[in-house]
């Protein structure tokens, strides 16, 4: 892998999800939108989960999480948008199962096809 590129990567992600925190956003990660049917504290716990999820797919040096939304609704993670390999996919759903708090996943990530 090209650490250059990662480490761009990883910096551009870093200061998305820190724009993210830092404006209050919900469950966005790259061009991301908000979890519907959510009010009060709920919506909150589901923003700072999606946040979580988020944050983790973007630090892991295998995927390439530039075009993943995280949404999030009582506990349950809904991945959406493309990754370049089937092995991102199952990957990424890996790591946000893995992430505190996730009841489930639901992996709607596209692979593209040639």
């Amino acid at each position: 892998m090209n650490t250059a590129l990662s480490g761009r990567r990883l910096g551009a992600g870093l200061l998305i999800a820190s724009l993210c925190l830092g404006a209050g956003c919900t469950a966005m990660l790259m061009g991301g939108g908000g979890a519907a049917g959510t009010s009060g504290a709920g919506a909150t716990d589901d923003a700072r989960l999606a946040e979580r999820v988020s944050a983790a797919l973007v630090a892991d040096a295998e995927i390439d999480a530039s075009d993943i939304t995280v949404e999030a609704s009582r506990q349950v993670v809904f991945l959406r948008g493309s990754v370049p390999t089937a092995g991102q996919r199952v990957r990424a759903g890996g790591v946000a199962a893995a992430v505190d708090g996730v009841g489930a996943v639901r992996n709607h990530l596209r692979v593209p096809t040639d």
